[in-house]
């Protein structure tokens, strides 16, 4: 059963890494979870948007959730992070002591412990060759076929699917004894035009600084 994403728990990861941003490009992902316990057209199946550049900054979209009366959204400039309910317009100020100030954005946020957390959204390919993945026979994910790559990370057999056309990534697959479930790509582009304003919170937002 995967735990779907909380900009909370996913942002309260914050540790060293050793990337940085080499161009003026932004890495754009709008991507969904699938599982057999996630119901479509529920808000735990709806899409995310990501925006990235390089380990300081990071933008993150949910959609609404009535049920909660929070409509998510993520804008880090690190050492700063600020979580932000689109409802209320009230962000909650997250500031990481250090001493490195590297975002991380795991693909599968249940993932809490262990090597799996260097698993980000962005840089599969880089985490599966670091990790002895072995080469798969072809697979269709919707319409596109794809090249897979298999891997065993501590205790969870992990995938990546590769559109053969585009080589970007379609889906991450996961399963251990905890759960089995996949990371969907909609939508996946590493050549996006930088624009430093997406990762600056709206103007008519309260900020509370979190204790």
């Amino acid at each position: 059963m995967p735990l779907v994403l909380s900009l909370v728990l996913l942002f309260g990861l914050l540790a060293p890494t050793a990337h940085a941003a080499t161009d003026r490009s932004m890495v754009y992902i709008e991507y969904r979870f699938i599982a057999v316990n996630i119901k479509p057209g529920s808000f735990e199946a709806s899409v995310r948007k990501l925006w990235r550049y390089g380990d300081s900054y990071a933008r993150l979209e949910e959609e609404p959730n009535p049920q909660t009366g929070i409509h998510g959204l993520l804008i880090t400039k690190a050492p700063n992070s600020y979580l932000i309910n689109r409802y209320t317009k009230v962000a909650r100020h997250i500031v990481d002591p250090g001493p490195k100030y590297n975002v991380v954005i795991p693909v599968f946020p249940s993932e809490r412990d262990g090597k799996l957390k260097g698993l980000q959204m962005g840089r599969e390919l880089a985490f599966f060759q670091a990790n002895g993945a072995v080469p798969l026979p072809d697979e269709p994910i919707d319409t596109a076929m794809c090249s897979v790559l298999r891997a065993k990370v501590d205790e969870s057999e992990i995938k990546l699917f590769l559109d053969k056309d585009s080589k970007q990534p379609r889906q991450v697959w996961i399963r251990n004894s905890r759960s089995e479930y996949a990371v969907r790509y909609v939508r996946y582009r590493t050549d996006l035009p930088l624009d430093l304003t997406l990762f600056s919170v709206p103007k008519d937002v309260q900020v509370t600084r979190a204790n």
